[in-house]
């Protein structure tokens, strides 16, 4: 069974540099209950950088528990049903939230 901390570093691994290019940003990711945790992504002149950990200044937070981020990441779930539901809180720029989805393709639906 995959982890979140796997799903995490797959977002990382998915980055594509050409659709960040004039986009700095850090993008906080909170992972509740069992196997969570916290981790930011700051990407910044095209590349990205994974920290454990919470951001003191994240431009988006994305705050669900471990199952549902799971389930989202596999394709079971989509993220605006998790978000209708209560399931995921997103906080940030809409633009940016959106963007998410170019800057790490397959965010919402990894392997």
């Amino acid at each position: 069974m995959v982890t979140v901390k796997e799903t995490v570093e797959s977002v990382v691994k998915n980055f594509d540099p050409e659709q960040a290019r004039g986009w700095d940003r850090v993008f906080q990711i909170t992972i509740t209950g069992e196997g969570g945790g916290a981790w930011n992504l700051v990407v910044k002149n095209q590349k990205c950088t994974l920290n454990k950990g919470e951001h003191k200044n994240p431009d988006i937070k994305v705050t669900t528990d471990a199952n549902t981020w799971l389930m989202i990441l596999s394709g079971k779930l989509s993220a605006p049903t998790a978000y209708m539901e209560g399931k995921l809180k997103a906080d940030g720029l809409m633009d940016d939230l959106v963007r998410l989805v170019s800057i790490f393709p397959g965010l919402l639906s990894m392997p």
